[in-house]
């Protein structure tokens, strides 16, 4: 499994950190953001602004990878821990390490960090408990295709996709009142 996805993910992202933040500055000419809520509010507060973001998590998740697509689940585990534990299970999930990834020096003052992942498959709704987390700002992960190169990072104010330009292109064109008006698209 550990050699599984670290070939896939090198093969599509090289070096790059498995984390959404990451691939925006490594692959910005393969990413875009869409906003959770209307006027880029965030955190969502309320059932209705809650449900307004797994709407929009799952459909932008379900345009980007299609039906029941083999995806990893990737979680980078931010901590200053020298030993990573065997297991990182957010909301259940249930996630193996594969790698302390290295970091540049006095990022975050740490040297690596410990990164999980699991394969699993696209299902709309499946992946809300760990989107919600995602909405409160209480863990970030990333759901990578390896056979289409995609990738999907929700965080607290939306998601940031990664895919070939004119998948892109197409998704800003059919979710536009999703987006940030501006120039840079954040």
């Amino acid at each position: 499994m550990k050699d599984a996805f670290l070939t896939a993910w090198k093969a599509r992202f090289e070096d790059t950190l498995p984390d959404g933040q990451e691939l925006r500055q490594e692959w910005h000419g393969h990413w875009t953001r869409f906003h959770a809520l209307p006027g880029s509010r965030a955190p969502a507060e309320t059932p209705a602004e809650q449900a307004e973001y797994l709407h929009r998590a799952n459909t932008l998740a379900a345009a980007l990878f299609g039906r029941d697509t083999a995806l990893w689940l990737v979680a980078c585990h931010w901590t200053a821990a020298d030993d990573a534990p065997p297991r990182f299970a957010p909301e259940g999930f249930r996630l193996d390490f594969v790698a302390h990834w290295p970091l540049p020096p006095d990022y975050f003052e740490i040297p690596s960090v410990p990164v999980y992942a699991a394969g699993t498959r696209w299902q709309a709704g499946a992946f809300d408990p760990l989107l919600k987390r995602a909405a409160e700002d209480c863990g970030s992960f990333v759901l990578f295709a390896p056979q289409t190169g995609r990738a999907f990072a929700p965080y607290d104010g939306g998601f940031d996709l990664i895919a070939a330009p004119e998948k892109l292109r197409a998704l800003e064109h059919r979710h536009a009142a999703w987006m940030s008006p501006r120039e840079d698209r954040l």
